[in-house]
């Protein structure tokens, strides 16, 4: 489970971050959507952070194991980033995870039932089809408060074919052009 809460661009860091990081900046990498991503693990938090959205400059801090995490202990480590009461930022997502084996899409599809839940949309067909394709996902709702259901074990084969095409034609290149392959 991860959970992660925002920073309007008026909040500062605080005082021991910016004394710990103080070129925190130039460390960090962009990413798609921020101009920045710092983690926060050498200050002894289980966290990322994400600096200044591309899309309204805010700040956005991600904790790593949050469903091993209080309340208490997310504001506590969120009030050692930011210089604002914790309970200011927004909570911006939560995702919580169940692994649920022996229980095929087929059999959730027909059985799984979500109160006040008004819409429901499934993407992709049968098993034998979802293999093949980018596998199958049902979702509960469509606004901001939603579930969804989907095949792990499928997208895991899917990212893993993906990854051993990626390889392949890597170690061919290197072959053809006698060098090393060098897989990032």
């Amino acid at each position: 489970m991860t959970g992660w809460s925002y920073a309007d661009p008026e909040i500062p860091f605080t005082d021991c971050l910016e004394t710990a990081y103080p070129n925190r900046r130039e460390r960090s990498s962009p990413t798609e959507n921020y101009k920045g991503m710092f983690d926060l693990r050498g200050f002894g938090l289980e966290a990322l952070l994400f600096m200044r959205c591309r899309f309204g400059a805010t700040n956005k801090i991600v904790f790593r194991g949050a469903a091993k995490m209080t309340l208490k202990q997310m504001s506590t480590a969120s009030a050692t980033v930011f210089d604002c009461g914790p309970y200011d930022l927004r909570l911006a997502r939560l995702d919580l995870a169940v692994d649920v084996v022996g229980i095929s899409m087929e059999w959730a599809r027909n059985h799984v039932q979500v109160t006040r839940k008004r819409r429901f949309k499934s993407i992709g067909g049968s098993h034998e089809e979802a293999t093949h394709s980018l596998g199958q996902t049902m979702y509960f709702d469509g606004g901001p408060d939603f579930i969804r259901i989907y095949d792990k074990r499928i997208e895991r084969m899917i990212q893993y074919e993906c990854l051993a095409r990626r390889f392949a034609l890597t170690c061919r290149h290197s072959i053809v052009s006698g060098r090393r392959a060098i897989v990032s």
